[in-house]
């Protein structure tokens, strides 16, 4: 089919460089307190956004089942996300030999770099301590609101609603004017998205969480005329998916 439009404001984490032993030192401290038994004290090395996701028995769970638990050394990489916010790369040594490759979000805190969320990639799959993949229904739930508002901002021309809902860590890498001009030729053609607020549309790949901890689902809604093929992409804050990109393609 002929593609009519490709629009899309997806974002790439911005990688600079940073001090590994600084970003790592609350990481050390956490890790710590693990192999010493004080799980009490590990757990106030994570955020509040954390904590307000996953109780301290969830957590104690969490490291059992990982065997995060039985801690023995580590070794680590970072990259910085954004102003506020760093991910740690690394792979983690049991005591019992195992070697668990890990990934952790730092945000700033009250002074302090605290633990956002813990990712053990395996494979396609994802072991977390705070982000779950959607159901279906939820997931369905999920792209419906964000189509609705975005069908809401191109028929008024204003994305500030839109911005709004958007995930905080985006807002700081983009502004409503951005977003009007990166989906201008929606607002000029007048373009009418909105049976998408309500048909169901067919996922084709994902929800799948990356080791970003960006959530990334595609799919299509199909009418009579065409299509409209979106890829979406979430990240997870105050244990809530927010929009992070959004791509557009209709055919």
């Amino acid at each position: 089919m002929k593609k009519l439009f490709v629009i899309s404001f997806l974002a790439t984490f911005v990688i600079a460089g940073c001090s590994s032993t600084t970003l790592t030192k609350g990481i050390d401290t956490f890790f710590s307190d693990v192999k010493a038994g004080n799980i009490q004290a590990a757990y106030t090395e994570t955020a509040k956004e954390f904590q307000a996701a996953t109780s301290l028995d969830q957590f104690t769970s969490f490291l059992k089942q990982s065997t995060l638990g039985t801690y023995k050394s580590a070794s680590w990489e970072n990259e910085v996300l954004s102003w506020d916010q760093w991910k740690i790369q690394g792979e983690v040594t049991t005591i019992e030999g195992k070697i668990l490759p890990l990934n952790i979000s730092l945000i700033q805190e009250d002074g302090a770099r605290k633990i956002y969320n813990m990712i053990i990639p395996q494979g396609e799959n994802t072991t977390t301590g705070t982000a779950v993949v959607p159901s279906q229904s939820e997931m369905t739930a999920l792209v419906h609101k964000y189509m609705g508002l975005f069908v809401a901002a191109i028929n008024t021309w204003d994305f500030t609603t839109f911005y709004n809902n958007i995930a905080k860590i985006r807002q700081t890498q983009t502004t409503v004017k951005d977003l009007l001009t990166s989906f201008k030729v929606f607002v000029d053609h007048k373009v009418d998205l909105s049976f998408t607020k309500t048909a169901i549309p067919t996922f084709t790949a994902g929800p799948s969480i990356d080791t970003n901890g960006i959530m990334t689902v595609q799919g299509t809604f199909t009418t009579g005329t065409g299509a409209v093929v979106f890829e979406d992409k979430f990240f997870q804050e105050n244990n809530e998916w927010k929009l992070f990109g959004l791509s557009i393609e209709m055919e």
